[in-house]
């Protein structure tokens, strides 16, 4: 079974994407903020971080990049933010995909289906 790691302070958020993504048989881990996720990356080697970008303690975009440190974990973003705001920096971390909440968890699924396939 394949690990996704959720990434996100807000509980309710973590809630509905760990039942999509374990309906869609994924084994879900979670953390509630980036200093988390990345002791996670570091013990569980998840095959894909979806993150968030902003959270307390370090937002995504500086965990991705203490990440990318270690891993080259494909990561996606899952955000309330616009994509247009990030665009360099999302280039720079190789991030994978970005997904503006609400999502739509049929996209979501064939985009952490189709990069699992790589």
């Amino acid at each position: 079974m394949q690990k996704i790691l959720l990434v996100d302070d807000d509980a309710d958020t973590r809630m509905i994407l760990q039942e999509v993504l374990e309906y869609s048989e994924f084994q879900v881990l979670s953390a509630i903020d980036g200093e988390e996720s990345i002791t996670k990356v570091q013990n569980e080697n998840p095959d894909i971080v979806l993150m968030d970008i902003a959270m307390p303690k370090m937002n995504g975009l500086e965990a991705i990049e203490k990440i990318r440190q270690f891993s080259k974990v494909p990561v996606l973003i899952i955000t309330a933010f616009q994509k247009v705001q990030y665009v360099d920096q999302l280039k720079k971390l190789n991030v994978q995909g970005f997904f503006q909440k609400p999502l739509n968890p049929v996209e979501l699924i064939d985009r952490i289906t189709a990069l699992l396939q790589k």
